[in-house]
C-alpha cells in the first residue's frame, strides 16, 4: 500500500532524529513520547515502502546511509525503486494530469477510499518534489529533468541485486564504512569487528555503567580496554576522563587504555576539524591513555586489505599514550 499522510520534510525530520539516537531499530516503544502512535506507524510505512528498512523494521543497507550518513541519493534509489515505479515510468513518457495520475495510482492501489488515493497521491507528489524528482504545476504533474535521469539510472540495478550471495564479502567489506559515522553501541559493535579483523581478541562490554568500557582487547600479552564515543562535535575532556575511570576498577587494572573517537561524524572527512580537544590530549597523555579516531581505525583496516599490515608496529604504536599516529 502506498504511504499516505506523510510528506518529504516529515521522513526528513524523523530521519535526522534517528540518527541523533544512533539506533538503527525504529521501535514504537522508544518513541511512543515524541509522536501519537498513528503518526510513527506511518512514518515506520514509508521507511519499508522505501526500502530504507527490513521486515524487522531495523535500518536496511541503503536506510543507514540515509540516515546516518544524510545520504538523500538513498532515499532516491528507493524512490524510484519502490511500487511507484509504474507511475514514474508513465510520468518519464509525458505529464499527466493530477486527476490522470490519480487514476494511474488508483490502479495499482486497488479498491480504497478516495479520500485514502488522494492522500497517496499528496505523498506521492510532496515526496518527489522534495526529493527534486517531481513537479506539479497548474493541475498537471511532470518528471523534472533529475528525475528523468534518476528514473534511467536507478531502473539498471534493482535494489535486490544487491542482497545477492555473491556479494557477501562486499558486504562484509562495506559495513566497516559504519566507522565513518556511526555512534553509540553502533560504533562499539563496528569498533570491536575491526580490532578483530587486524587479529586481536575482542570482547564486547556489555554495561552502560559509567566507567566500565565498551570493548576488551587482547593479543597474545597485550591486553587494553577500548572506550567508543561518537559525536557530532570534538571530543572532549570529560570523554577522555570517563576512560581514566576504568584505570581504578580492579579488572582492568594494568590494561592499556584506548579511547577511539568518531567526532564531527555526520561531517564529510575532508571537513572536520580538529578531532580530539587540547585539554582531552594533555589529559591523555597523563592518564597513558592512546586517542584515535574511528576513521584512523577505518584506515589501519585497509592497510590490512592491501597486505600492508604490521600487527607488531601496530601494537606499539596503540600502546603509546596520546594521539596515535599512523607514521613512525
Amino acid at each position: 500500500m502506498f504511504p499516505e499522510g506523510v510528506g518529504f520534510k516529515d521522513l526528513d525530520l524523523f530521519a535526522k532524529r534517528l540518527s541523533q539516537r544512533g539506533s538503527e531499530a525504529l521501535l514504537w516503544d522508544e518513541w511512543k513520547y515524541v509522536y501519537r502512535k498513528d503518526r510513527f506507524q506511518r512514518y515506520l510505512h514509508g521507511f519499508r515502502f522505501f526500502g530504507l528498512t527490513n521486515e524487522d523494521d531495523r535500518l536496511s543497507a541503503i536506510g543507514r546511509k540515509y540516515v546516518l550518513s544524510g545520504e538523500k541519493e538513498r532515499l532516491i534509489v528507493g524512490f524510484v525503486q519502490s511500487d511507484y515505479y509504474p507511475l514514474l515510468l508513465r510520468l518519464n513518457s509525458g505529464f499527466l494530469t493530477s486527476e490522470q495520475l490519480l487514476v494511474q495510482l488508483s490502479d495499482q492501489a486497488g479498491i480504497i477510499p478516495e479520500k485514502n488515493r488522494k492522500a497517496m497521491l499528496t505523498s506521492f507528489v510532496d515526496i518527489g518534489e522534495g526529493l527534486g524528482l517531481i513537479k506539479a504545476s497548474k493541475g498537471k504533474v511532470s518528471l523534472t529533468t533529475a528525475g528523468r535521469e534518476k528514473v534511467a539510472a536507478h531502473t539498471r540495478i534493482p535494489l535486490w541485486v544487491h542482497e545477492l550471495p555473491e556479494f557477501a564479502e562486499a558486504r562484509r567489506v562495506e559495513a566497516y564504512k559504519a566507522l565513518i559515522y556511526e555512534t553509540g553501541h553502533p560504533l562499539r559493535d563496528i569498533t570491536a569487528k575491526a580490532f578483530e579483523e587486524l587479529g586481536f581478541v575482542a570482547n564486547v562490554i556489555p554495561s552502560d555503567i559509567p566507567g566500565v568500557p565498551d570493548v576488551e582487547l587482547m593479543l597474545n600479552d597485550f591486553h587494553a580496554v577500548v572506550e567508543t564515543k561518537g559525536e557530532i562535535k570534538q571530543i572532549g575532556e570529560n570523554d577522555v576522563n570517563q576512560l581514566s575511570k576504568a584505570s581504578v576498577r580492579s579488572e582492568y587494572a594494568g590494561r592499556h587504555m584506548i579511547l577511539v573517537g568518531n567526532p564531527y561524524r555526520l561531517k564529510p572527512i575532508e571537513l572536520r576539524g580538529e578531532p580530539f580537544h587540547k585539554d582531552g590530549v594533555t589529559l591523555a597523555l597523563a592518564k597513558g591513555i592512546t586517542l584515535m579516531t574511528s576513521v584512523n581505525l577505518l584506515r589501519i583496516v585497509e592497510s590490512k586489505w592491501r597486505h600492508e599490515f604490521d600487527i607488531t608496529e601496530f601494537r606499539r604504536k596503540v600502546s603509546v599514550p596520546g594521539l596515535f599516529s599512523s607514521r613512525g
